[in-house]
């Protein structure tokens, strides 16, 4: 008897044992985000949104997790480092196909993270507990532009990436898939002007990184420099190399 797609995927040891912990720590990360924001004071006002915040905040920390790791399955020294290490974690020797959980795993919470920020905007709108409206908010603001952009880009990278349209024409997901160096600028400057904040109006700064700290809460504010500073911002930079390289094909 052929072993089914879903027992293959999701039900031998292996795979059983890293879908456990793969999403078991994205809802963790969820329900950690989500209890952040609930329960700090100095969100007092912007937890008046409820249920809308909360779910987006949770789900963003799971993409900056995600955003992280999407491309470590395609850095050859990485995989060299983990492979005889973390061979019964990581799937060293399927990087392909972890790229893609990892891919499946950001276009989900993509969409719980901007349903969220939409009802948080509409809600910002009709409350005023900003006095902003919510096109405001979507497009004159860093965070809705820079979310709206990587959302085009997701849009271009997974719609060629598809298994018929890369057979079909390989170019396409091959160009489109160049965009990922724009997609991680993106990411690495979403949080400017910083809609989690403590203040009615954006904290921008004019120096780097272009808001400021003191009013832009984030989860955990040492853990968020070393984010960026250590993870972040090498992958934006080796993401160039990485294509142009092939490591993807």
């Amino acid at each position: 008897m052929t072993e089914s797609w879903f027992a293959r995927e999701f039900l031998s040891p292996r795979r059983l044992a890293f879908n456990a912990i793969f999403y078991g720590l994205h809802f963790f990360l969820f329900a950690y985000g989500w209890h952040s924001q609930a329960t700090n004071a100095k969100l007092a006002g912007l937890n008046l949104l409820k249920f809308s915040v909360w779910v987006s905040r949770g789900a963003g920390l799971v993409l900056a997790f995600d955003g992280a790791l999407i491309l470590m399955p395609l850095l050859r020294n990485v995989i060299r480092v983990v492979r005889p290490r973390l061979t019964w974690l990581f799937p060293a020797d399927e990087n392909l196909w972890f790229h893609r959980q990892v891919a499946y795993s950001m276009a989900f919470w993509s969409m719980v993270h901007t349903t969220g920020h939409y009802i948080n905007f509409l809600t910002v709108e009709r409350t005023q507990i900003r006095k902003q409206i919510a096109l405001q908010i979507h497009y004159t603001q860093p965070g809705g532009f820079t979310g709206h952009f990587m959302l085009l880009i997701m849009l271009l990278m997974y719609t060629t990436a598809a298994q018929k349209m890369r057979h079909q024409c390989f170019e396409a997901f091959w160009y489109t898939h160049h965009l990922a160096f724009f997609f991680m600028i993106g990411l690495y400057t979403h949080a400017t002007g910083c809609f989690v904040r403590d203040t009615v109006d954006p904290a921008y700064t004019k120096e780097f990184p272009f808001y400021d700290q003191k009013h832009c809460l984030g989860y955990i504010r040492i853990a968020r420099r070393r984010l960026v500073g250590v993870v972040l911002a090498p992958l934006i930079f080796t993401s160039g190399a990485i294509l142009r390289n092939r490591y993807i094909c």
